[in-house]
């Protein structure tokens, strides 16, 4: 069995608890060995991080709001240091989750917690559980967009083709990368569900030092598209609009080229953007 290192830092000591509880729960629900790790401030996980004989953790539940330094200035040293995988947020000031948003972030979770962490814990475990498919092409970020998608489209019996191969680390803006590639996929999985298709594909690739980019989902319905937007109120409109103006924007500032496009009854969106 895999063990996981995994660690709580909540100064609140109810919700600390309680955090902790249902990691051993997760625990015990997916058999999957962990050591839980408990910080009761950001000054203990500094302390953890830089010494050099304690162990590697995969992802680490963080409140944001804390005496003393707060997990959002908290990840600051942890984007500079390898010890701490991955980071869930847990926070109930929503207005705040863009600032937390770096490439260790795995999600946020909102208080109160109650049933909200199980279900979180749940989807982690498709990346993290051995029995659950993980998508390795080549990108972290990447890598798990493409894995939380294949699991939610397999649940609705659909197919997702992905093809292509790219360097781990792109010259791209992490979180404009996400942005980008969260909406597309998104957009795909969510029209292939409303429309009752059992398929769509996503390719990577690069090519003349740039980062191509391209999902296709089948679509019944006309669309219209005007300066890369959709245009129609029909269907389409809501099964692929959404998102795509910050993907347009978050393009934009990467100084990349986005297009949209029908052809044989394909919703095609290509992405291209600069590696150098």
């Amino acid at each position: 069995m895999r063990k996981m290192n995994v660690a709580v830092c909540d100064d609140n000591m109810a919700i600390h608890e309680q955090l902790h509880n249902q990691l051993s729960e997760f625990s015990h629900q997916y058999g999957q060995e962990i050591i839980i790790i408990d910080f009761m401030n950001a000054q203990e996980v500094l302390d953890y991080i830089n010494d050099e004989k304690t162990a590697s953790i995969y992802f680490l539940l963080l409140d944001i709001e804390m005496d003393g330094l707060d997990g959002i200035a908290l990840n600051q040293y942890l984007l500079k240091n390898k010890k701490i995988s991955w980071i869930v947020y847990v926070s109930n000031f929503v207005e705040r989750m863009s600032e937390a948003f770096s490439e260790k972030t795995l999600g946020f979770i909102s208080k109160p917690i109650d049933q909200a962490v199980m279900n979180y814990l749940d989807e982690i475990a498709h990346l993290f559980h051995f029995d659950k498919q993980y998508f390795y092409i080549g990108n972290q970020i990447i890598d798990i967009l493409l894995t939380n998608l294949t699991e939610k489209a397999r649940e609705n019996n659909i197919t997702v083709n992905i093809e292509g191969i790219i360097p781990k680390d792109l010259n791209v803006d992490s979180v404009d990368l996400t942005i980008i590639c969260y909406n597309l996929l998104q957009n795909a999985l969510e029209a292939t569900i409303l429309e009752k298709n059992d398929f769509f594909s996503v390719s990577c690739s690069i090519k003349n030092q740039q980062f191509i980019f391209v999902v296709k989902n089948k679509v019944s319905n006309e669309i219209s598209i005007e300066n890369g937007l959709i245009q129609s109120q029909k269907a389409d409109e809501k099964n692929h609009g959404l998102g795509l103006k910050n993907v347009r924007d978050a393009i934009e500032r990467s100084k990349g080229i986005f297009d949209i496009n029908v052809k044989n009854q394909q919703f095609i969106a290509r992405v291209v953007l600069p590696l150098d």
